[in-house]
């Protein structure tokens, strides 16, 4: 075997554990988000939030309109206290019991936690690589993800995590 293959298969095996742990975070953010989103719709739903033109960042004939997507609860200037209660209250029911005040999302710690996983992959494979990892962002952060994720899963003997029982 080759140098430049050799130096390849270790750079695979030390960023394994970077790599599994980034893959089961992304099954965790996804089974979140797949039991948090029509939650939050449908906590939303029973609420009367409305655009507010005044925040900017959206068009003219949005003004007024009610929010139907909570990801647009920010262009809303009407006391949002009570759906952040109310989904608290259904997150500690669904089992979030962990959370530390109102106002924390499930979703987004998961999303958080993968981020995080991103960025310790991206630091150590930068740093094998020579490269300043704060350097690699926006689609060259994606496409770096790619193929560090890519070379480890690709490696010869790589066994995929397994999530637990």
């Amino acid at each position: 075997m080759d140098a430049q293959k050799q130096k390849a298969l270790a750079m695979a095996k030390a960023l394994e554990p970077h790599v599994n742990t980034v893959l089961l975070s992304e099954v965790l953010a996804e089974a979140t988000r797949q039991r948090v989103q029509p939650v939050k719709e449908e906590v939303l739903a029973r609420y009367d939030y409305r655009i507010n033109l005044e925040l900017g960042g959206h068009r003219e004939k949005d003004h007024g309109e009610k929010i139907t997507d909570p990801e647009k609860l920010h262009l809303t200037t009407d006391d949002c206290t009570p759906y952040y209660a109310e989904l608290h209250e259904r997150y500690v029911a669904m089992g979030y019991d962990d959370l530390p005040e109102v106002g924390y999302c499930p979703l987004l710690i998961a999303e958080h936690l993968k981020i995080d996983a991103e960025n310790e992959l991206l630091d150590a494979g930068c740093e094998m690589l020579g490269i300043e990892s704060g350097r690699v962002y926006g689609k060259n952060r994606k496409k770096m993800l790619d193929l560090l994720i890519g070379l480890v899963v690709n490696a010869p003997g790589y066994i995929e995590p397994k999530l637990p029982a």
